[in-house]
């Protein structure tokens, strides 16, 4: 069994990713803590919205490094960051590529 987690830095990604932990741990499973980078518009090279691109790239690897520190040791886990479309569709993605079995996500705001 697998547990994916969306990854933000806010409060309710805080406690999504506590979730996660807890279940990891009693299923005795592996956990991957995913970041989508929503690529909501094609991205010109030549421009700045390769910069943009860029920024928050960064900002998904600073909120898988945050879920690292975050994260007890003795829970396996995997941190990747992806590119989609939308945030739904990217852990949708996500969950498939490595046989999740479900998929822990925060309350919206």
């Amino acid at each position: 069994m697998t547990i994916l987690v969306g990854c933000r830095a806010d409060e309710s990604g805080i406690a999504a990713l506590s979730l996660a932990a807890l279940l990891a741990r009693s299923a005795d499973t592996d956990l991957v803590v995913c970041s989508i980078v929503a690529d909501a518009w094609p991205v010109d090279p030549t421009n700045l919205d390769a910069e943009f691109l860029a920024y928050l790239e960064r900002v998904a690897q600073q909120h898988l490094d945050q879920a690292r520190a975050r994260l007890p040791e003795d829970i396996r886990a995997t941190y990747v960051a992806r590119h989609a479309g939308s945030i739904p569709k990217g852990l949708m993605e996500a969950a498939a590529e490595h046989d999740a079995d479900m998929i822990v996500v925060g309350s919206s705001s």
